[in-house]
């Protein structure tokens, strides 16, 4: 078990300084911060099993250019932060923003919640179709067998 946890230490200072005080390093978080030093993901690793390391991803963040948050994933499933779009097993949330009338507003709020192998169900709270100021607002819940099931807001529809 030493020697396992020797070749988990190596070249990382933290594990070698735990190492010289007869501690290790069993499990870690890696906060990752992009450019402007925004959190991008959270990473957490098993180091108390054998090599390699498993590493998971808890948390993904995406920013638009006004440092709003539009894409925050758990990715549970797929135990990477996506690239491109989010797998539909990950839970994720999605957020759409526009300017009307020189006043920032939330266009969209939408919640991706896996429930099972290939079934989802959203929350889109709220949504707005477009940017116009008497633009259609209101609520919505979607899922994976039968689309949209309701939206409310000034009126009801089920």
């Amino acid at each position: 078990m030493f020697e396992q946890i020797e070749q988990h230490a190596k070249g990382n200072t933290l594990s070698n300084s735990l190492l010289k005080r007869n501690l290790t390093l069993a499990y870690s978080t890696t906060y990752s911060y992009d450019s402007k030093g925004r959190i991008e993901q959270i990473v957490e690793a098993d180091l108390s099993k054998e090599l390699p390391v498993n590493s998971t991803a808890r948390h993904c963040n995406r920013y638009d250019d006004r440092d709003r948050v539009i894409l925050w994933v758990n990715p549970e499933y797929s135990k990477k932060c996506p690239k491109g779009e989010p797998s539909p097993r990950d839970e994720w949330r999605e957020f759409r923003f526009a300017s009307i009338e020189g006043k920032e507003v939330e266009l969209r709020s939408r919640w991706h919640i896996p429930k099972g192998i290939s079934r989802w169900r959203e929350e889109w709270s709220p949504f707005q179709i477009d940017s116009t100021p008497n633009s259609v607002e209101g609520n919505a819940k979607v899922n994976s067998r039968q689309g949209v099931t309701e939206i409310y807001g000034s009126t009801y529809v089920r």
